[in-house]
């Protein structure tokens, strides 16, 4: 699970597959735009349910005038298909997020659907809850 910490349980054998995993624990949210920008992470936890996972996160990003995709990384099991996730914030840089489907990955969006930049994100505040299937 790479920087993940985990609590899990498996189910005895010969159960429905589709369901015989269950697991919480934490995960570390961290820039994926390639401008190795830190993030400060005040909460990011997990729980996967067979193949769905609840991912969750509290996290501000740096003061930058990078003009960078704004894209979090780290999730923690990869993203089987492109899906959204609500995102609030402190500001009106970006409205949402489009979970990339075989990353790890979250890109966040502006208004229209159009890529929010690090720069447009400086000193801003990102809550979000993403649901997944891996």
């Amino acid at each position: 699970l790479g920087a993940a910490t985990a609590t899990s349980v498996t189910f005895p054998a010969g159960g429905n597959t589709a369901f015989n995993w269950y697991e919480q624990g934490t995960w570390t949210p961290a820039d994926a735009s390639g401008a190795g920008l830190a993030l400060t992470v005040a909460n990011a936890t997990f729980t996967r349910s067979g193949r769905l996972v609840l991912a969750r996160s509290d996290l501000t990003y740096p003061v930058t005038a990078d003009a960078s995709a704004a894209v979090i990384g780290g999730f923690p099991y990869t993203i089987a298909n492109d899906g959204a996730a609500p995102i609030t914030n402190q500001s009106a840089a970006f409205i949402g997020g489009r979970l990339i489907g075989g990353t790890k990955t979250m890109a966040l969006l502006g208004a229209a659907g159009a890529a929010s930049t690090n720069a447009a994100n400086s000193g801003g505040y990102v809550k979000f809850s993403a649901v997944y299937e891996v």
